[in-house]
Parts: C-alpha cells; sequence; structure tokens
C-alpha cells in the first residue's frame, strides 16, 4: 500500500472537488438544462452540485472499488439516470414533465416514456458521469486507479442519495403541479428494480483490457462532439417523425456506435487511455459550449431564461484551450 504523502492528499482533493463541479457543469449548466437564471440560484445549487458531483464521485468510487473499469461506470452512471429521472424528478413517468418537449405526445406505455427513458439514461451515463470522470482523470493520472472515500463515506453518501431521490419523489414538482405528480407503485419498484440490476451487473463485470488503444486523437476528439449530434440528432428524429421506435432507433443504435468506438480505444490500462478519455470528453465539452452559445437566442421558444447562456459558452471555449494543449503535452509523453 502506498504511503499517502501530502502531495498525493492534495492531489486527491483538487481531483474529487474538481469531479464535484464538473459533472453538474456539464449535464446542467452547458447543456441549457438548468441556465445561468437557475443554475446560480443558491438553492438549486447546492441540490445540483450535491446530487450531480456525489452522484458521479460515486460512480467512480464503485467502479474502482470493484475493478469494472470503463464498462462498470457507464453501467453505474445509467442506474443514476435511473434514480434522476425515475425517481428525484420523475420526468420517466410525469406526462406534464416539460422536458420531454414533443415527446410528451408519443412513446408512453405502462405508465412511463421509452424512448425518452433511454435517452436520458444514456445521457446521464455519458454526459454526467462517464465523461467528467475520464476528464478529471487525465488532470490527475496518479488517481487514476485509487480509491477516495472510506467505506462509512461511500454508505452514508449513498444513503443521502437515496433520501434525497425519495424527497423528490412525493414532493418535488419540476412541472409544476400542485399537488406534486406522483406515479404508482409499479413506476417506483421498476425504476428501483432496473438501477439495482445495472448496479450489481456493475460490480460483477470484468472488462478484458486491450495491449493497444489510439493511435491518433483527433477520431476521439470527433467521438466526444459525436455526443452531441447525437444529443441534437435524437431531438430531430423525435420531432420530425413524431415515433417512438424511430426515436429509440436512432438514439440507441447511435450511442451503441459511439460506445464500441470509445471503448476500442480507452480500454487499456496505460497513459494512452487517460490522454484518450480526456480528449473524448473534450469533444463533448466543445459541442456543449457552442450549444451554450446558440442557446442564448433560444430565450422566446423556451418557458425558461436563458440569459447568460453565450458567456456560459464562451467561459466554456476559454477554459478548453487550455486544457487542449495540457492533453497535447501529455500526449508527447506517452509512449
Amino acid at each position: 500500500m502506498e504511503p499517502k504523502t501530502k502531495t498525493s492528499r492534495r492531489g486527491r482533493i483538487a481531483a474529487l472537488l474538481t469531479l464535484l463541479f464538473l459533472s453538474p457543469v456539464m449535464a446542467e449548466l452547458l447543456s441549457g438544462s438548468a441556465p445561468p437564471t437557475e443554475f446560480f440560484v443558491p438553492p438549486a445549487f447546492v441540490l445540483l452540485v450535491f446530487w450531480y458531483g456525489v452522484g458521479a464521485i460515486l460512480c467512480r468510487e464503485l467502479s474502482i472499488r470493484w475493478g469494472s473499469g470503463l464498462p462498470g461506470l457507464f453501467l453505474l452512471g445509467a442506474a443514476f439516470g435511473i434514480w434522476e429521472e425515475g425517481i428525484l424528478i420523475k420526468t420517466f413517468f410525469d406526462p406534464h414533465a416539460v422536458d420531454l418537449g414533443v415527446m410528451q405526445g408519443f412513446g408512453w406505455w405502462a405508465g412511463a416514456n421509452w424512448p425518452w427513458m433511454l435517452m436520458l439514461t444514456i445521457y446521464h451515463a455519458v454526459i454526467s458521469i462517464t465523461l467528467p470522470v475520464l476528464a478529471v482523470h487525465s488532470l490527475w493520472p496518479q488517481e487514476r486507479n485509487r480509491s477516495w472515500l472510506s467505506k462509512r463515506a461511500v454508505v452514508v453518501l449513498s444513503v443521502l442519495m437515496g433520501l434525497l431521490a425519495l424527497f423528490g419523489w412525493f414532493f418535488l414538482s419540476p412541472a409544476g403541479e400542485e399537488p406534486p405528480y406522483l406515479p404508482g407503485g409499479g413506476q417506483f419498484v421498476g425504476a428501483i428494480v432496473a438501477a439495482g440490476l445495472l448496479t450489481l451487473l456493475a460490480a460483477r463485470i470484468r472488462p478484458r483490457l486491450r495491449p493497444t488503444a489510439w493511435t491518433r486523437r483527433w477520431p476521439l476528439f470527433l467521438a466526444g462532439f459525436g455526443w452531441g449530434v447525437w444529443l441534437i440528432g435524437s431531438w430531430i428524429v423525435a420531432d420530425v417523425t413524431r415515433s417512438a421506435p424511430a426515436t429509440a432507433l436512432f438514439s440507441g443504435l447511435f450511442a451503441a456506435g459511439l460506445l464500441l468506438f470509445a471503448y476500442r480505444r480507452l480500454q487499456t490500462d496505460d497513459n494512452r487511455s487517460l490522454v484518450g478519455g480526456g480528449t473524448l470528453a473534450a469533444g463533448a465539452w466543445f459541442f456543449l459550449c457552442l450549444l451554450a452559445i446558440l442557446q442564448e437566442f433560444d430565450n422566446a421558444a423556451r418557458p425558461d431564461d436563458t440569459t447568460g447562456m453565450a458567456l456560459v459558452g464562451l467561459t466554456g471555449l476559454v477554459v478548453l484551450a487550455p486544457y487542449l494543449l495540457y492533453l497535447r503535452r501529455q500526449a508527447h509523453t506517452v509512449p
């Protein structure tokens, strides 16, 4: 067991704090799901940072403890997505949820919106959890395989996340219904079981490491950018076709292709995957920055206030530039 030096502790704390804030920034702020007028309101800010940040830290911690690698991290991210959208804010089941947009009108079966469930489970697994973790690992390579939390901390934080989700189930009303919309017991049990099965699979999976990985970084950057194309493309298909099968088929196949591409290039145990994972995250970050800038001009068509999104996007691009230079320097050190 390696000694815990002051330098290693500082790196661990810095990595943990970065992930705590990076996950909500990518998933909610840059994406425009929570514009600055909502994201920086103190109660919402605390809730978003705790929910996303702690969720990402727990998913990362469990994947490290279980040795489940990138596939395990993705599966845990998918379980997190179900906890959020199925239990905390209930968009999987609430027919009045404004987030569904055009999908309010189709895709419903057994009290759930199935194309929306597929899209949002993948979205949170990738954007909220996996990519922020890959970015943080690229910044602190020495932390890649280290546990950050004690067993007691894992239990306590997991219980707090569960209690917060239950509070959301009974009392939160993102769609503004009074009283809050409360799905049936079957939907509740189904969401819990689905998240539990994904977690169990993540605990049991043991990925096979590859001896070689990427040789060029730009395809991984484009693949990261491709997650933004997947997101917008899924919405376009939903809007044009108004078809649950077409939306689910496009979203599922596109995501599967991107996941397979990334897995084949990142599932190694050396610094190649660290630089490659950071490059993948940078591509998605770049797309989200461009999307944020465009959303500044979409104020009239949305129920929320997108004022400040252009500044968010431009700030994100300013942050991205030195990060790309850092990745370039790191790539030259890979044998």
